[in-house]
């Protein structure tokens, strides 16, 4: 893991413009007939994450005191997200224009897509061995 940890205090909304996409690695083979042949590609598949901050004024300098410190984006970060076992931590690097706007220039808002390099989910758990 990476030793850059998003800021605490900044933390994404969650009901609305925050979502993560699963099932980048497998391969789907369609014949002329019948059901399509599928394959896993990689054992890990990415996992990008949407993530929306409302931040305010100061908020807003953290943020992007952060984006400085990991080299305006390119290094990856620690960031809490829940990809299907809760909240917890996750590698991730920022993989998309991030977006910083206002309506007023009291509230800011600033979107960006966060892609985990890998899950608890995709790890071997006891609740998964379980199922």
């Amino acid at each position: 893991m990476s030793d850059y940890i998003f800021p605490a205090s900044l933390k994404p909304i969650v009901n609305k413009g925050y979502s993560h996409t699963r099932g980048g690695n497998i391969t789907r083979v369609s014949p002329q007939g019948g059901m399509p042949r599928q394959s896993r590609d990689t054992y890990y598949d990415v996992v990008p994450i949407n993530v929306a901050l409302v931040l305010s004024a100061f908020q807003r300098q953290i943020f992007w005191s952060f984006i400085q410190k990991i080299d305006g984006g390119a290094s990856s970060f620690q960031m809490n997200h829940d990809t299907g076992n809760g909240i917890e931590p996750h590698n991730v690097l920022i993989t998309s224009d991030i977006n910083d706007q206002t309506d007023n220039g009291v509230y800011w808002t600033i979107t960006f897509t966060a892609t985990a390099e890998r899950t608890s989910v995709q790890d071997q758990s006891c609740l998964g061995d379980r199922l």
